[in-house]
């Protein structure tokens, strides 16, 4: 990763208000990213927003890659289509290669936006599986 990749993750997190961002890999190397937030001065109370108030834009959805991370062929494990709901820890496919045969788990909740595979689709190293909404 280079220095223009990380100044566009600090800028789609100053834009969506987030402060901070930590990846883990397998091997348990990290990546932490936090933005440096001054206090800004404000004038009165009644300028801030009870939580309630704040705008969401509906048209924004956080969304999230399921890639592959072997080489082999991809089955589901249940019938999934798009809108389906997903859960963690929810087993959502297999890897089968020479020699073995991976669950491909969960790591979040959310709504399948995107299916990129069949069943029986010979898959490889990065390949697109699902795109999963996330909740708000």
């Amino acid at each position: 990763m280079n220095i223009q990749e990380l100044e566009v993750i600090c800028a789609a997190m100053k834009k969506h208000g987030y402060s901070s961002f930590e990846l883990t890999n397998r091997d348990k190397t990290s990546l932490k990213i936090k933005l440096d937030t001054t206090i800004k001065e404000v004038g009165a109370c009644e300028d801030f927003l009870a939580p309630e108030e704040f705008e969401q834009d509906e048209s924004e959805v956080t969304q999230v890659e399921i890639r592959c991370e072997k080489v082999g062929t991809f089955t589901f494990a249940n019938p999934l289509k798009v809108g389906d709901s997903i859960r963690k820890g929810e087993t959502l496919g297999y890897v089968k290669g020479i020699g073995f045969k991976d669950k491909i788990n969960c790591s979040l909740d959310g709504t399948i936006s995107k299916l990129a595979v069949k069943d029986g689709t010979v898959v490889d190293y990065g390949k697109l599986l699902m795109v999963v909404d996330l909740p708000h």
